[in-house]
């Protein structure tokens, strides 16, 4: 990568491009999907300046203005985009203890008849209701892990929940430079470069219970000095010094308490949990994946 230099005149600029839901057509898709025939929420804008020039003083200093040059810039991006997502979920009903649904041939979760048996007999339980003596708080609270379902018509076929939100993403870059002409063949050149990522992802995990935060702050600094032996023989030396960050801390605020569904359960290694009440990671077949995410896990890990 070449970053640019100042120059013995002083040159600026500023500029900005930008993408817009006004500018944009609905997909065929969405027009055609109850609910979604508006344009999905969509802005982008990537703008800033520069400037560059001589480091003088007039009548002291860098009089011809061949010497010393600096160069400015920056640049900002502010990126909003929708994240959609969509899982098969329990019903309210089956968070109870109620699976007579699954009575039904035609039910969407299986599509076949599915009987609920006392483990303890092997007997079907009657109507395909679990007494609730019968009923294990946390296997309820697993069922009541999984989102709320908000379609009464299921969306293709088999889905009960769909949800959308803003997905944010910020970025900006500050770049500065200095050259000096040490004579005419020996030169002494100075970059820095800062870079900031930040990231909403408030559906992370395909739902809205494990939302997180992504910020990658990292800078790039480099002193280079070129000496011009001869047309032939060039030395350069060059030294960098590079920082890159990155932090993962979810959304504490609104990620779901495993607690307020009623799961109890001890962790096989509670000690250094990061979030020691998040919600497990659920395979159930048939049903979408639960995904409570890694960063509960013990530090270190």
């Amino acid at each position: 990568m070449i970053t640019r230099s100042g120059g013995p005149e002083f040159h600026g600029s500023a500029y900005e491009y930008l993408r817009n839901t006004a500018f944009n057509a609905n997909t065929w898709t969405r027009n055609h999907t109850p609910g979604q025939d508006f344009v999905s929420p969509f802005h982008y804008n990537q703008f800033g300046y520069n400037i560059g020039g001589p480091f003088y003083i007039p009548g002291k200093f860098n009089t011809a203005k061949n010497k010393i040059f600096w160069y400015w810039g920056q640049e900002w991006v502010r990126y909003r985009f929708t994240d959609t997502s969509s899982l098969t979920v329990p019903s309210l009903a089956m968070r109870q203890g109620d699976f007579s649904e699954l009575l039904n041939p035609s039910n969407f979760f299986y599509g076949k008849a599915v009987v609920i048996k006392d483990p303890t007999t092997g007997s079907p339980f009657p109507g395909n209701v679990i007494p609730s003596n019968r009923l294990s708080p946390n296997g309820l609270g697993i069922l009541k892990a999984f989102p709320v379902p908000n379609q009464i018509v299921p969306l293709n076929g088999n889905i009960n929940w769909y949800f959308t939100a803003i997905h944010p993403q910020d970025q900006r870059k500050d770049t500065l430079a200095t050259d000096f002409n040490i004579t005419d063949n020996q030169r002494l050149q100075f970059r820095r470069m800062n870079y900031s990522f930040q990231e909403y992802q408030p559906l992370d995990g395909g739902t809205n219970e494990t939302p997180k935060y992504f910020n990658r702050p990292n800078q790039t600094n480099s002193l280079n000095y070129v000496w011009t032996i001869s047309p032939t023989k060039v030395n350069e030396v060059l030294a960098t010094v590079s920082l890159d960050n990155v932090y993962i801390p979810v959304d504490q605020a609104n990620f779901l308490d495993r607690t307020t569904v009623g799961l109890n359960y001890p962790y096989i290694f509670p000690q250094g949990k990061l979030i020691p009440t998040r919600i497990p990671t659920v395979n159930m077949a048939n049903f979408s994946t639960l995904t409570g995410g890694p960063e509960a896990a013990n530090k270190g890990t």
